[in-house]
């Protein structure tokens, strides 16, 4: 693990951890914008979510090289705990609610921990990271003019669904922040 930044102080096995959770969230993100393309009745919509592929297919692509410079194994498998987040977005009866879930939700939380990582990363890694975030940052900003047209009915919905939200992404990101370095990155292991 020669690559962890001995200005960051951060553990490399941790920020491993760390980079594999973010694949495995690009892995189901993959997944899920795939069926939900293929069943989306919005054409604004499924044109967004089309863009939104290529992005996500690249990320994945960009995660799992770092990882395999990092680590010397590519990586695999989903945890269960990133799977209970992506099943609740499924769960919506309507587009705009999976919207609400899946960009304020998973996406959102996602993209914060991309900043978080910023001060931590080395160079090589600190150029991936901006590349995804850029991208990220403007699927974000696409989903936020979406959800400015729901009706009253709907915003209490989504503040709702916001809220389960943001308890499953936090289930989804307590363990492998932790072990990022639990002495000096404790206060980002919350939000």
């Amino acid at each position: 693990m020669r690559y962890a930044s001995a200005r960051s102080g951060i553990s490399a096995e941790g920020l491993c951890e760390i980079l594999t959770r973010l694949w495995q969230i690009k892995m189901r993100s993959i997944d899920l914008l795939e069926r939900w393309h293929e069943t989306v009745r919005d054409s604004d919509i499924r044109a967004g979510i089309g863009v939104q592929l290529s992005d996500e297919r690249r990320h994945l692509r960009l995660l799992a090289d770092e990882l395999k410079r990092r680590s010397g194994r590519q990586p695999s498998a989903v945890d269960h705990v990133v799977t209970k987040a992506f099943a609740l977005v499924q769960a919506q009866p309507t587009d705009m609610l999976k919207v609400c879930a899946y960009y304020g939700g998973i996406k959102a939380a996602t993209n914060q921990r991309f900043y978080k990582l910023l001060g931590l990363a080395d160079l090589e890694l600190l150029e991936i990271l901006e590349r995804i975030i850029q991208d990220d940052d403007r699927t974000l900003r696409w989903a936020d003019i979406r959800l400015r047209n729901l009706s009253a009915e709907d915003v209490r919905r989504c503040n709702a669904l916001l809220q389960r939200m943001g308890d499953t992404m936090q289930a989804v990101w307590s363990r492998p922040w932790r072990h990022l370095s639990p002495s000096r990155l404790s206060y980002l292991a919350n939000g």
